[in-house]
């Protein structure tokens, strides 16, 4: 699959106020060097920012309030490109008393939006203590799930189709701190290494006092969106499931 690195994507980001409120985007003129062009295609809607890519970062944003006084907000995080720019915001739906007394096990809703302010992928999890397992959709398509398989001594998730066929599987150490960085192999069914998520050192004081983390996730760039789109929501069960606490 080809991709065309000559133009870019013809939006920025621009706040609005509020934590609940879905992003708002305006145009800026256009980049003559750099970023991506999206493509003209009838995948998803929403989805269509991720074809052209082989890699992103998500990015978790520090919230002030949680550092302070040590009281879950709910998760936010942005997703950009190698070159930087804001592809999606994801923003977490879920009740401040969960929160508070399940902690990182707690249920939650989790919204992916574009750059044209759509909800792009839903990602539903419910409490989780000893498995732990998500479904993403996409409207209300199932792309897929991902599962925490248990009983195993090193971290190992199953990356399903929405047909509960497992396409992609994630291994991680054996030992995890939370602190400093890791990195999770994703192996296709035939065991081949063909993408990476990896935890990445986002510096001292971020690692030390925040949850705020930084991943990094490689994947093949003819990879279909939906698997692309479940890398996306396994980092995230990841970040819940390890460096979150």
């Amino acid at each position: 699959m080809a991709s065309n690195q000559d133009g870019n994507y013809g939006h920025v980001i621009v706040q609005q106020p509020g934590i609940n409120n879905p992003p708002m985007y305006a145009p800026y003129p256009p980049i003559t060097t750099g970023g991506y062009q999206t493509p003209n295609t009838n995948c998803q809607p929403g989805l269509e920012y991720l074809i052209p890519l082989d890699k992103v970062f998500i990015d978790q944003r520090t919230e002030p309030f949680e550092v302070v006084t040590g009281v879950q907000c709910s998760n936010r995080y942005t997703i950009t490109n190698v070159h930087g720019q804001p592809i999606y915001v994801i923003r977490e739906k879920s009740g401040w008393l969960t929160r508070v007394c399940i902690g990182s096990s707690r249920s939650f809703k989790m919204s992916i939006y574009d750059r044209q302010g759509r909800e792009a992928i839903l990602i539903k999890r419910p409490v989780s203590f000893i498995g732990d397992r998500m479904e993403v959709y996409n409207g209300r398509t199932l792309l897929g799930s991902i599962e925490k398989i248990i009983f195993t001594c090193a971290p190992e998730f199953s990356v399903c189709d929405e047909n509960g066929v497992e396409k992609l599987r994630i291994n991680g150490p054996l030992l995890l701190c939370g602190c400093g960085e890791y990195e999770f192999p994703v192996h296709a069914n035939n065991g081949t290494v063909i993408g990476m998520i990896k935890k990445q050192w986002s510096g001292m004081g971020r690692e030390l006092f925040t949850n705020a983390d930084i991943f990094g996730v490689n994947f093949p760039l003819d990879l279909s969106v939906k698997l692309k789109a479940l890398l996306v929501a396994a980092t995230l069960l990841l970040d819940f499931g390890y460096f979150e606490n």
